[in-house]
């Protein structure tokens, strides 16, 4: 009689993409995260609140936790397919939001690297670069405000 082989789950890459997606896509920021490494790569491009390279759980928690700026509303994620089994594991997304009371979509490629089966890095990529910089456009300065050592609005400088 031989020793019994124990059962190990197997996931694959992709599978951790898209529980990955779906979690956020559900808000559940925490679960999202429980699928990656502490020094997670998270690099957005852009000018908006979000664009930059964020470092570490709690700046990747940051910037998914971000809230597009006023007047932006019913942002939604809907994947449409997962590529690759094995590292790097590229998804395709549409975006659909409302601006200014006006709907808009967008489309991004997302490029998932992992390491010993968890996201250790993620590339994203836009088709329209504009819309996601008004949906994470920093507040308006003030008058009389600064931002960067720079004041701006109304009197002498």
């Amino acid at each position: 009689m031989g020793a019994a082989t124990p059962e190990f789950a197997t996931t694959t890459d992709a599978a951790t993409t898209s529980e990955f997606l779906e979690a956020v896509t559900e808000g559940d920021v925490d679960r999202a995260l429980t699928l990656c490494r502490p020094e997670i790569f998270y690099s957005v491009p852009g000018r908006g609140t979000i664009g930059g390279d964020h470092i570490g759980a709690s700046a990747v928690r940051a910037a998914l936790c971000a809230p597009p700026r006023t007047g932006a509303r019913t942002l939604r994620l809907l994947t449409h397919t997962v590529i690759g089994e094995e590292s790097p594991v590229v998804s395709h997304l549409e975006v659909l939001a409302e601006l200014d009371g006006e709907p808009v979509r967008y489309r991004m490629m997302l490029l998932f690297r992992f390491t010993g089966g968890l996201i250790s890095e993620i590339h994203e990529f836009t088709d329209d670069q504009y819309i996601v910089d008004d949906l994470f456009a920093p507040p308006p300065i003030p008058p009389g405000g600064r931002r960067n050592g720079w004041r701006f609005g109304r009197g002498r400088h």
